[in-house]
């Protein structure tokens, strides 16, 4: 993908379109377990951003613009 690029998010100013795009994914896929709410999505943000040693959150954008991200989180 031309201009692709892999952005560590750091803050919180791109939350509200990070939790759009998680919302997106959970009517394409629905957890077996019930709802997800974007009070969870944007609990699981904060604590992500506040203790790095728990996990990542990266932002996939194309010429500037978010169309994806992953939630790296350890596990071993």
């Amino acid at each position: 993908m031309d201009g692709l690029t892999i952005v560590p998010m750091i803050d919180d100013r791109h939350s509200q379109e990070l939790c759009e795009m998680m919302a997106e994914l959970y009517v394409e896929d629905p957890p077996a377990a019930g709802q997800t709410t974007r009070e969870q999505f944007l609990r699981t943000i904060e604590r992500l951003l506040n203790q790095p040693a728990c996990g990542s959150i990266l932002l996939l954008q194309v010429d500037g613009k978010n169309c994806g991200y992953a939630i790296l989180v350890p596990y071993w």
